[in-house]
């Protein structure tokens, strides 16, 4: 890059662009300006790696307080990112980083003088230890945490590696319910911000779910209305879906789920009025009431 604008000019595409600014290659204060500025951006290209960062840093809205931000990021190590962050007190903790364009979701670990030791908050080997009934405990993986708001707002979410991370757990009940509570969050997500990384992780993570077991009506109401919003349901597929509306023990809420796949929305009414007020209010935060014309 620098040899590029020491020669005035860079090629793109066999289109050539003059640049503004021709160094002399006398002019070595100059010079050494350029070279140094470019060594800071490389800088903090590496810094956001280390953190996990996605998406792309945009530097128009900048300001002073994202440029100390910046400036603390400027020497990775193995051991991790030395800084004083705001909002974090305990000796060890999560929190967002956020820097101009950028929300990065760190872990903290308090060093001696005050400082925290940043990391990448997905790279580590987190877990939420939820309690079960028989006071077992069960590890979920740090995914799970993970609200619709902040798979929006968060640079630093590797999507291509949730469901292999999801995977390495142990599939108790508890967690296999808590993965499918994030689905429906990335089925959110998507439907609010028409992400396509957010359906295409949807429909893997359903798709997966599934094979757990093909006799789950949740299960494929799930994998199916992820796919409905990619393309139209096949003719298969309906004919599962219908075999779920006419079930006799099927509950409501499946049968209402399944007949507004159909587009049967006279139907979906019915059952959607045969539920408990309880259960009506759960469901009008499901993501399938999106896809219900009334």
């Amino acid at each position: 890059m620098l040899n590029l604008i020491q020669e005035g000019k860079f090629i793109l595409k066999a289109a050539d662009f003059e640049l503004s600014m021709s160094i002399d290659n006398t002019d070595e204060d100059r010079h050494m300006r350029i070279e140094t500025s470019l060594t800071c951006l490389r800088k903090i290209k590496s810094a956001l790696e280390y953190m996990g960062n996605v998406i792309p840093l945009d530097f128009d809205t900048f300001s002073e307080e994202d440029l100390r931000k910046v400036n603390n990021l400027l020497i990775p190590s193995s051991k991790g990112i030395s800084v004083s962050i705001d909002g974090m007190t305990e000796p060890r903790q999560a929190g967002v980083l956020s820097i101009g364009n950028l929300n990065l979701m760190v872990l903290g670990i308090q060093q001696s003088d005050g400082t925290y030791l940043l990391s990448n908050f997905f790279a580590e080997p987190l877990y939420r230890i939820i309690h079960a009934d028989d006071d077992s405990l069960v590890p979920c993986c740090c995914y799970i945490m993970l609200k619709k708001e902040d798979l929006i707002s968060l640079s630093n979410i590797n999507l291509s590696i949730m469901l292999e991370r999801i995977k390495a757990n142990e599939l108790h009940p508890i967690y296999v319910n808590e993965i499918n509570l994030l689905l429906l969050r990335l089925l959110s997500a998507y439907d609010d911000t028409k992400r396509d990384d957010f359906l295409l992780t949807a429909i893997a993570l359903s798709e997966w779910l599934c094979s757990l077991d093909r006799n789950d009506a949740v299960g494929l109401i799930n994998y199916l209305q992820a796919i409905k919003r990619k393309r139209p349901l096949v003719e298969s597929e309906k004919k599962h879906l219908l075999q779920i509306a006419y079930d006799p023990n099927s509950p409501n809420a499946c049968k209402m789920g399944a007949n507004i796949l159909l587009e049967d929305f006279s139907s979906a009414e019915l059952h959607y009025n045969a539920m408990e007020t309880e259960e009506q209010t759960q469901y009008k935060d499901y993501p399938i009431m999106a896809l219900w014309r009334r």
